[in-house]
């Protein structure tokens, strides 16, 4: 994986993870949010479940690279 698409992803993740509305505040070339709304994942079990998926993305790609680093 490219360098700079695992800055794209620890950034995104990081967002997702810390303040899901600020993460549908970010430029649609930033975000890579899909077909997912605002108004449905900015409050509530939407963004808890966006919460979720950064935290997940965060953990693989930690896993990723701390297996990259210790083989």
């Amino acid at each position: 994986m490219g360098l700079s698409l695992c800055g794209v992803l620890i950034f995104n993740g990081l967002f997702m993870l810390v303040s899901p509305r600020a993460w549908f505040a970010l430029p649609e070339w930033a975000g890579f949010r899909g077909k997912l709304s605002a108004e449905k994942y900015s409050r509530g079990w939407g963004a808890l479940q966006v919460r979720i998926t950064g935290a997940m993305l965060l953990g693989l790609l930690l896993w990723m690279a701390c297996t990259a680093v210790f083989r």
